[in-house]
């Protein structure tokens, strides 16, 4: 069949990305980045219309310049993929998991799959091009994997696993809360339930798990999908075996009420990069909320200031340390100097300033009365 300019416009997405893959093309991208393409290999026109709406703060946010190298096809294994929130590293071949800093980062968009939620599995072998962005917000993320198949080209689909007791019954809840980076969620029920001899009940606190990858997403969107708090939402339920061997409930199928998909100007957007922003390394803040106890604060006054003992002011240094202390005698100052059993001060002669010639005086107190 020989497509024009106006053929091209009227696929769907699923009809353009067929199209690609019978010429061996990429199939990333959103419809317009795919009209694009398809045109270019026919020989068409470069332009396509420009698709307006339906972007978060994500998708608006000014995406990093990028080039990717075509003219070799490299080989890996996938280190580690985070599903919900699409990305992971790929081990390049010839190095091994010791080797981090040659790992190359891979993001979901740079699969390509038919699934609606591409991801990828550790130890999994891939192939993919290299990648480069211009102006990286990371720059461990400067290199990527680009275009990632399996090995021979074969797109990266994962079999579906999920236990739906009943996928064509549907229910209807309100979204809790979703978490648009981490790409999970919870949703209760609009309205009360049983299904599978459990209740679901609308009073309760949402206990129905929702995930990014269970979102129905339209043709065309190109950003991570998330839910709006408070929102209606249709769904499926299906079942999640936990390591105690209870089972957990989870909506699958999720769109809007009616079964219509969901666009981006449903999903909660995220908040737009600040690069200046400043940021506080996690040990370092671990070290900050450190003795900000009551202990923590009692503890650390007494070093605050100088400090009376045997009718002489002490001016501590840093006594953790055994470090010398300073003591005020008729306002001059003389070296004190920490020793076992108490302190000795500088020039007098060893005198024990910590109370141990009291401690003998009390020693021969005893033994007089116990002589009596």
């Amino acid at each position: 069949m020989n497509l024009n300019s106006e053929d091209v416009m009227s696929l769907k997405v699923s009809e353009l990305k067929a199209k690609l893959v019978e010429r061996g093309l990429a199939t990333n991208g959103i419809k317009s980045a795919l009209q694009k393409r398809l045109l270019a290999a026919l020989g068409g026109s470069e332009s396509a219309p420009a698709e307006t709406g339906g972007m978060d703060v994500e998708a608006k946010a000014e995406e990093p310049k990028e080039e990717i190298d075509e003219t070799v096809r490299y080989n890996g294994t996938v280190f580690a993929y985070i599903k919900r929130r699409g990305f992971g590293r790929i081990i390049p071949e010839g190095k091994t998991e010791e080797d981090k800093d040659d790992m190359l980062f891979v993001h979901w968009k740079q699969i390509q799959s038919s699934d609606e939620w591409p991801t990828l599995q550790k130890g999994q072998k891939v192939e993919y091009y290299l990648g480069k962005k211009l102006n990286p917000k990371d720059p461990k993320k400067a290199n990527f994997a680009a275009k990632v198949t399996l090995p021979g080209g074969e797109q990266v689909n994962i079999a579906d696993t999920r236990n739906f007791p009943a996928r064509d019954t549907r229910f209807v809840g309100v979204v809790e809360f979703f978490d648009p980076k981490k790409g999970f969620g919870f949703i209760k029920p609009k309205e009360d339930f049983a299904f599978e001899e459990n209740d679901f009940l609308a009073s309760k606190k949402g206990t129905i798990y929702v995930c990014r990858e269970d979102i129905k997403v339209a043709d065309g969107v190109d950003v991570s999908p998330s839910l709006k708090d408070k929102t209606e939402v249709e769904f499926a339920l299906y079942k999640v075996e936990e390591e105690d061997k209870k089972t957990k409930w989870a909506a699958g199928d999720v769109t809007k009420v009616g079964g219509e998909a969901l666009t981006a100007d449903d999903f909660k957007p995220r908040r737009a990069f600040d690069p200046n922003r400043k940021r506080q390394n996690k040990r370092k803040r671990n070290q900050n909320q450190k003795g900000k106890g009551k202990k923590g604060k009692k503890g650390n006054k007494q070093f605050n200031k100088g400090f009376k003992m045997g009718g002489k002011t002490f001016i501590p240094m840093n006594m953790m340390n055994n470090q010398p202390q300073v003591v005020m005698m008729n306002g001059q100052a003389y070296m004190v100097m920490p020793q076992m059993g108490g302190m000795q001060m500088a020039g007098f002669g060893g005198m024990n300033q910590a109370g141990g010639r009291k401690k003998k005086r009390r020693r021969k107190n005893k033994n007089k009365k116990n002589s009596n």
